[in-house]
């Protein structure tokens, strides 16, 4: 798995082998309103690449605020069951 932050065709970067039996990655560390670009390819047992996948892109937002009233929301509960 590759990622750009640059453009959908320049700049990608690996960020990840996917070994059998998986399927799935998640990405960390990524900044609210950035772009970031996706592609992903096979490879054979023999080591042969297959092509490139179609791009995708996108763009996280989480609203901070509200994940941390939600977050003091949560420690409240917990803290009037005990």
């Amino acid at each position: 798995m590759e990622h750009s932050t640059y453009s959908n065709t320049l700049g990608f970067i690996e960020i990840a082998d996917i070994l059998p039996p998986g399927t799935t990655h998640q990405d960390l560390n990524l900044l609210n309103g950035n772009t970031y670009y996706y592609r992903v390819r096979a490879q054979d047992y023999s080591g042969n690449l297959g092509f490139y996948s179609d791009v995708r892109s996108t763009c996280p937002w989480v609203n901070l605020f509200r994940a941390v009233a939600e977050r003091g929301l949560f420690e409240n509960r917990i803290h009037r069951l005990n």
